[in-house]
This record gives structure tokens, C-alpha cells and sequence, in this order.
């Protein structure tokens, strides 16, 4: 695995203990989908989301001790949203739950999120199409 930013370890290796899983790799490609789907400061948003969807207040509450208010944490969420990077599930208000990814028996890593004109734009494609 390639060296990456802090956060961008931290949130492979939490996605990795979700259902789905997103395992770390030897040449790193795990680390550059998370830098084109996530900011810095997202990617500690979503190391507060799990398979079970979350409130804006239930993330803003574990979060609570950094200092962050829950309207940044809402425009984070809402940021992430757009781009794709997360879902939404609409109940009683709006619940977040985080992007979904698989290797499949090629070898290739595929994203249940939607691709956005922003990822098209950015290379996301090309860094996604990588073979893991």
C-alpha cells in the first residue's frame, strides 16, 4: 500500500470493517478513490458513519469533542451527497450512510454511488477502472 494521508488510512481501514469491506491494497488505488471522493475534513465526517444510517445531530454528537458545529457538519454531509460519495436515505429527515465499493473476481473495483459529472471530471473514472 502506498503511503497516504492519515485520515485517508483511517477511513480505508473503517470501511474495511463495514459489511462490504474495502481492503487495503498493495498498490494503493483504495487510497486515491478515497482523495477523489473526500476531502480531508469529509473523510473525518465519515469515519462517523457506519452500514446504519445517522442522523445529522447523531453525527455532529459523536464529533462534538472536535469542536465542529452541526451546521458544518450538515453542509459536509450534504457536500458529500452531491458529489456522490455518500447516500442518503430519506426517513423523518435526512440519514447519511457512506460510499459502498467491492472488488469483484477480475480484480477491479467497483462503487455502488452514482458517477457524478464532478468524478468524471476529476479522473475519478481512471483512478476507479485501476485494477486493485
Amino acid at each position: 500500500m502506498e503511503n497516504g494521508d492519515p485520515i485517508y488510512v483511517e477511513l480505508q481501514k473503517h470501511l474495511d470493517r463495514q459489511a462490504v469491506g474495502f481492503p487495503a491494497t498493495r498498490s494503493g488505488v483504495e487510497l486515491r478513490i478515497l482523495r477523489e471522493l473526500f476531502t480531508p475534513e469529509q473523510a473525518g465526517v465519515a469515519l462517523h458513519l457506519g452500514i446504519e444510517p445517522k442522523s445529522v445531530a447523531e453525527v455532529h454528537e459523536e464529533m462534538r469533542a472536535s469542536g465542529i458545529t452541526v451546521e458544518r457538519v450538515a453542509r459536509l454531509l450534504i457536500e458529500m451527497l452531491k458529489n456522490g460519495a455518500i447516500t442518503a436515505k430519506i426517513e423523518d429527515g435526512n440519514h447519511y450512510c457512506p460510499v459502498k465499493c467491492r472488488i469483484d473476481s477480475t480484480g477491479y473495483r467497483h462503487c455502488s454511488l452514482k458517477t457524478c459529472n464532478n468524478h468524471q471530471k476529476t479522473g475519478f473514472l481512471r483512478v476507479f477502472s485501476q485494477k486493485a
